[in-house]
């Protein structure tokens, strides 16, 4: 009975473990993406960059000790004039079963 216990405790220690580690793999695949989006857009320069948003979405396919992992992030990218004709801002949104990653970052002529 006190193995009994014991087992099923540890078996959802493992569930807990397994969920958690799916989570930081979709964070860092959101992570990596938004940032991705931020740096293409300041690599375009401050003129070539148009105002608007963008949306689109990415099947990122990961893996640990063989077992791959499928994730659908989807993603927003915004481009705002800033308060003054010195800069634009750029919003990268990443949405995910679970999960969502903001950044945004500034672009001068």
């Amino acid at each position: 009975m006190i193995f009994l216990i014991a087992a099923f405790g540890f078996f959802g220690l493992m569930a807990n473990s397994h969920k958690a580690e799916v989570k930081a793999r979709q964070t860092l695949a959101a992570t990596s993406l938004a940032r991705e989006l931020l740096e293409t857009s300041r690599s375009r320069g401050y003129a070539a960059l148009k105002v608007g948003t963008e949306q689109g979405s990415r099947s990122v396919v990961t893996s640990r000790n063989s077992v791959p992992g499928q994730s659908l992030l989807e993603y927003t990218l915004t481009v705002t004039q800033g308060s003054s004709a010195t800069y634009k801002a750029v919003q990268a949104v990443v949405v995910w079963k679970g999960g969502r990653i903001d950044m945004e970052s500034y672009v001068t002529p």
